[in-house]
């Protein structure tokens, strides 16, 4: 293999392996390695530079995976694909047994996923914090910590990432908290990877049928995410509180309807479940306008005065 020299950002020499070698048994998946020099942190613009240039070199194949090996570390998988990237399911694995480790991602990888690998508890949280995960394979005895806890720590963040633990532990007390702390599934080891492979795969295909509909409105002009709770007018973002998404998804769900100030204090509580008073509704309702209004263009919120409110914008497409 010959070792090149490669820039990122005009700024700094990184040594790249030019070669890598196709994998007999996925012709997707190709190897190389990084000579990290001794005591040096490796950059994330070197893992950039690698993807980009085998991004590049594979253009005309739908699904290219590298398996990047940094002497002294655990291999990180890069993932490349063409059109619909965005799509690809994103799993963490915590595992500290580096063996098994690179194994599940070997193989999850080769299944289409894009894979993160972390060795201990604090590498995994930093992970969580960065990015969201569709699902996290994890560990309980881990070096500087344990799984329990780190479930306890994702699940409220990010409550529809699917947890499975993968332990050694088969006490039916460790199994049950396992449940009780948010994971949809607990494996005792040693476990067959085949077929947990195909429990992930299933796991997905479920999620995606039962997905719920998109809750939108959107005219042309004003586009309301209830789901996502995104807005923007006119294609730029808005920044609206969960109150004022609340109250704009009662308005739009009864256009044309005057809802009198006594249902609408009925319905609406603030983030902490307090009822809304006279003067915040009146308050609350200024505040939207002046947001969802700020083109000038035609009212949304008509004042039926001595009534009520008047939602005047189209239906939903």
């Amino acid at each position: 293999m010959s070792v090149i020299k490669q820039s990122v950002n005009g700024k700094q020499e990184f040594p790249i392996v030019k070669d890598t070698t196709p994998n007999m048994m996925n012709p997707r998946l190709y190897t190389t390695s990084y000579n990290k020099p001794q005591g040096q942190q490796f950059d994330t613009a070197v893992l950039a530079f690698i993807k980009l240039q085998y991004t590049e070199k594979s253009c005309k194949m739908i699904n290219i995976f590298v398996l990047v090996t940094f002497h002294g570390h655990l291999p990180v998988i890069l993932s490349a694909k063409s059109k619909g990237s965005e799509d690809m399911k994103q799993i963490l694995i915590v595992e500290d047994d580096s063996f098994l480790n690179k194994m599940l991602a070997y193989n999850l990888t080769a299944d289409g996923y894009g894979v993160t690998s972390a060795l201990n508890a604090r590498t995994a949280a930093d992970a969580i914090r960065q990015r969201e995960f569709d699902l996290v394979l994890l560990d309980i005895n881990l070096p500087d910590g344990n799984g329990f806890e780190l479930c306890k720590l994702i699940k409220p963040q990010h409550p529809d990432t699917i947890v499975i633990f993968l332990t050694a532990n088969d006490q039916e007390s460790d199994q049950i908290r396992g449940y009780e702390v948010g994971a949809v599934d607990y494996i005792t080891k040693p476990f067959v990877i085949g077929a947990l492979q195909r429990k992930i795969k299933a796991m997905f295909a479920m999620l995606e049928h039962h997905k719920p509909a998109k809750d939108i409105y959107d005219d042309g002009r004003l586009f309301l995410d209830f789901s996502e709770q995104t807005a923007s007018l006119n294609g730029k973002p808005l920044t609206l509180s969960p109150m004022e998404y609340k109250m704009l998804n009662l308005f739009r769900k009864n256009p044309r309807q005057v809802l009198t100030r006594g249902q609408l204090l009925e319905k609406l509580w603030d983030i902490d479940e307090r009822f809304v008073d006279e003067h915040t509704l009146t308050t609350s309702i200024s505040r939207i306008r002046s947001k969802i209004e700020a083109d000038g263009g035609a009212p949304y919120i008509k004042t039926v005065y001595g009534m009520g409110y008047q939602w005047t914008g189209d239906e939903a497409k």
